[in-house]
């Protein structure tokens, strides 16, 4: 950079001097000229006449001071070029000079060159990209644990799909599985789901079981029942009552109500299924005060309607899970909704109901008599809480139909 500083000194003094040097201009008249004569004596041979120029001789005489003159036009005007060109370079170059040296002393640097020479700018850089770094380790590695929690989900529900396909009885899953799976609510969703259509297959067989022919309209039976297969004991409850709506409305109505709308904390929709138009899926949360402290329950619901001639069945498939001091108190629930016309369809439509609940208790669930008995005591009154929706609808349907 200094030996163009140097260079640039030095085309600056040479531009400061005498750039030009002075022309001598060549006379412009023939007058001022100096004119060749013949001697004294050739003119005397002319016989004392005075001697005459030659016409030819005049014209040359004439010709060469227009030739000079106009080489003197041309070199004024390349001349004049020429200084022009040097001025421009003169000033180009002293403002590139101005600049270099501006920029070496900090003088007139842009705005992004200053913070590129900072320090701090670089210490920024470095802080910035060490943190991006972090995250995408952290998301790296969250992300590892996801793939191989999803491996574990898809071995588990695949053995549990595996045992439910040889065995009749499937009213509960192993502990240790049920506890893979309830953190993930896609699994969940997708094999409450497979659970759906595997116990619609089995609806007479579970109506038959239940004494549904012989139930009496309008009464509620309820009793504890143990699986002969898996020891464990359900609450059962049946239930049979004729509605006076005709048999297309009663099954809108039951389908409508399948959406909960009254059930909105912490409500999120599942809506990645196969069958959108006949399955939906849903999670919120229940609270209730107790004492000092707020207790409260995740409920996951699934629901897939199966529409064949006449008759419309609604499968419910229900996952209650304990949070806080209910932590491992679980209670999985399977209701089969049968809804069909009366024989005499001018009296209404018939609607059957079997709904089974177990409870899904964990070996690592530490929990009192009386925390179970809050849980138990708060799963009733959300039970209670639905029919109490059940029958304000069933009322505002009959409002509308008359």
């Amino acid at each position: 950079m200094d030996t163009d500083l140097e260079f640039l000194d030095e085309v600056e003094s040479f531009l400061s001097a005498e750039s030009l040097p002075r022309v001598v201009t060549p006379c412009k008249t023939v007058q001022n000229c100096q004119v060749f004569t013949f001697p004294s004596q050739d003119i005397a041979q002319h016989d004392g006449k005075s001697y005459s120029m030659d016409k030819n001789l005049l014209d040359v005489s004439t010709e060469e001071p227009q030739r000079k003159d106009d080489r003197r036009k041309r070199y004024r005007v390349r001349v004049k070029s020429e200084k022009q060109e040097l001025k421009r370079m003169e000033k180009d170059l002293t403002r590139k000079k101005q600049q270099i040296i501006d920029r070496r002393e900090g003088r007139d640097t842009i705005a992004r060159t200053d913070v590129m020479l900072s320090k701090s700018f670089w210490q920024d850089v470095a802080i910035q990209q060490r943190e991006n770094r972090e995250q995408a380790e952290t998301e790296q590695k969250r992300l590892m644990d996801a793939v191989q929690s999803q491996a574990s989900y898809i071995e588990n529900l695949c053995a549990i799909i595996s045992e439910r396909s040889s065995t009749s009885n499937a009213y509960a899953l192993e502990n240790q599985k049920w506890r893979r799976l309830k953190s993930s609510d896609a699994y969940l969703f997708e094999a409450f789901i497979q659970e759906a259509d595997y116990y619609y297959a089995r609806i007479d067989e579970v109506f038959a079981d239940c004494g549904m022919t012989s139930q009496l309209m309008t009464e509620i039976h309820s009793v504890r029942r143990t699986s002969p297969d898996t020891r464990i004991e359900y609450a059962q409850h049946v239930h049979k009552i004729i509605l006076p709506f005709r048999f297309e409305a009663t099954c809108k109505f039951m389908w409508e109500g399948t959406n909960v709308p009254y059930r909105q904390h912490a409500r999120e929709i599942y809506s990645n299924v196969e069958d959108v138009v006949n399955t939906r899926a849903m999670k919120f949360r229940l609270k209730k005060a107790l004492g000092n402290s707020t207790v409260s329950i995740l409920k996951r619901v699934v629901a897939r309607r199966y529409l064949v001639d006449k008759r419309m069945v609604i499968m419910f498939k229900t996952f209650s899970e304990g949070e806080g001091i209910f932590s491992g108190l679980d209670t999985d629930e399977t209701v089969w909704c049968s809804i069909r016309p009366c024989e005499d369809e001018s009296r209404g439509t018939v609607m059957e109901f079997c709904a089974r609940t177990l409870p899904v208790l964990f070996q690592s669930a530490c929990t009192t008599d009386s925390t179970l008995k809050e849980y138990q005591g708060m799963l009733e009154d959300v039970s209670k809480e639905d029919e109490q929706e059940l029958v304000s609808s069933l009322q505002r349907l009959a409002i509308n139909s008359t």
